[in-house]
């Protein structure tokens, strides 16, 4: 996965990625659920608000996750405090979608909207 970008990536549950390399990989808004990560990298891995580790393992494998959402997750049988960063910048790109969805109803014009909340409609 080295320098892919995946983007809004949805892991389905019991998922188990052996020896991946996820370095320099754009993993924004990504969701990994039930998600077991043995022997992986994920150095340079780009992560923002709304990608989020939820329920994970992470065995002999070291990641830093920034402003990612990690809840009742472990690293090497030990668990990882629930964190999220960037709470506060989720719900500012939140707010500021609905303000476009708003203007763009207004006008009648919501087809051409991004889902994502952190994508740009241009």
């Amino acid at each position: 996965f080295t320098g892919a970008k995946a983007r809004g990536l949805r892991s389905v549950p019991n998922t188990v990625f052996e020896r991946c390399a996820f370095d320099d990989t754009d993993l924004p808004g990504a969701q990994f659920a039930d998600t077991t990560f043995v022997e992986c990298t994920f150095g340079g891995a780009r992560f923002s608000a709304a990608t989020s580790f939820v329920r994970c393992s992470f065995t002999r494998t070291a990641v830093e996750f920034s402003e990612a959402r990690v809840s009742r997750t472990t690293c090497d049988g030990t668990a990882i405090p629930d964190q999220w960063a960037g709470e506060a910048d989720s719900a500012v790109a939140l707010e500021r979608y609905a303000g476009r969805y708003a203007r763009a109803l207004g006008v009648g014009d919501t087809e051409g909207m991004a889902l994502d909340p952190e994508m740009d409609d241009s």
